[in-house]
């Protein structure tokens, strides 16, 4: 009878010390329970109808991302923190904390650094506090350099179920969870020329366009003044040439000059507007004209063939000019 009552009282230990767990908690509004990381602890994927083009966020190289938090109600800066390198296959997180209760709204850019950069550094929005439509995202021209790539450049904030920017209601004393959705703001344009007579001549392949900018929270690209030059070189190899070129993202009802040529021989072999080439392709083969906002790779194969010429085609979709004339 001894042992029951020693087993009753102490359960009845356990359950207060419980309790006042628990108290102690609802007393200091739940401070003590807030993950020692931060309150706000932020992941990072691509939107469903992408995943679903894309795999997931494995197919992009990110190396750091610039998380920006601004007041939902005024637009202005209120903080921002840095994330690391994205690993395949392992959920993306960063914790950190805001711990003023509010709406806010979350703006996260990629691989920020040495090509892409913020017209008000991270120090000066600490000090004054710019609103949101004041801060842009451009490219630096002096570090696209011909012949490298430039890096995956993605764009996120939190949506809601339709898909559409939203704002974060935040309690600063509690843990919350912010899921950001990623854009892709570059495109892949894989290049391939078969059917080539041998040759060890060099040919080039080259985008110019002045999509240099984004504004800051809608993600409009603007166009600058100078033109960029997306540069590659190449000869035969195995009786093809391959290349890709990745350039800011595409859209509709731009220019964006695609120049094919033998810079042995100065002869031009391609030229056109790539966004004009791709739509007349798609439409050609009976499709609607594409999404640049839900395709991001474009895969242009040019075909020699004695008797035909040489022909295009753009994901399997055939160009065809005009004018009947490929340049």
């Amino acid at each position: 009878m001894k042992k029951n009552q020693h087993f009753i009282i102490l359960k009845s230990v356990f359950f207060a010390v419980v309790l006042m767990g628990i108290s102690s908690c609802v007393k200091s509004d739940y401070d003590e329970c807030v993950n020692p990381n931060g309150n706000v602890r932020l992941t990072l994927s691509l939107s469903g109808d992408i995943a679903s083009r894309s795999s997931s966020l494995d197919r992009y190289q990110i190396n750091s991302t610039n998380i920006y938090v601004f007041d939902a109600v005024t637009g202005e800066y209120v903080t921002s923190t840095v994330g690391g390198a994205y690993t395949p296959n392992i959920v993306y997180e960063v914790y950190f904390d805001l711990r003023k209760s509010g709406q806010y709204d979350f703006i996260v850019w990629t691989n920020l650094g040495e090509v892409y950069k913020t017209n008000v550094s991270i120090t000066d929005m600490e000090t004054t506090h710019p609103y949101v439509g004041n801060v842009e995202l451009f490219m630096d021209y002096s570090s696209v350099i011909p012949g490298t790539s430039i890096p995956d450049l993605l764009y996120g904030t939190p949506v809601d179920a339709q898909g559409n920017p939203a704002s974060v209601n935040i309690i600063g004393n509690r843990d919350n969870h912010v899921e950001v959705i990623l854009i892709p703001d570059v495109h892949d344009i894989n290049i391939k020329v078969t059917g080539m007579p041998s040759t060890a001549d060099n040919f080039e392949f080259s985008i110019v366009d002045r999509a240099s900018s984004f504004e800051f929270s809608d993600n409009s690209t603007i166009t600058g003044t100078e033109d960029i030059k997306y540069l590659r070189t190449c000869t035969q190899s195995g009786g093809e040439l391959n290349s890709t070129i990745k350039v800011l993202r595409l859209e509709e009802n731009r220019s964006a000059d695609f120049v094919f040529k033998n810079t042995t021989t100065g002869e031009l072999l391609f030229s056109g507007n790539l966004i004009e080439v791709i739509r007349n392709a798609y439409i050609n083969g009976g499709q609607p004209a594409p999404d640049f906002s839900m395709v991001y790779t474009f895969s242009i194969v040019f075909n020699y063939n004695t008797t035909l010429g040489m022909t295009v085609t753009i994901n399997g979709w055939e160009y065809k000019p005009e004018t009947g004339n490929l340049e």
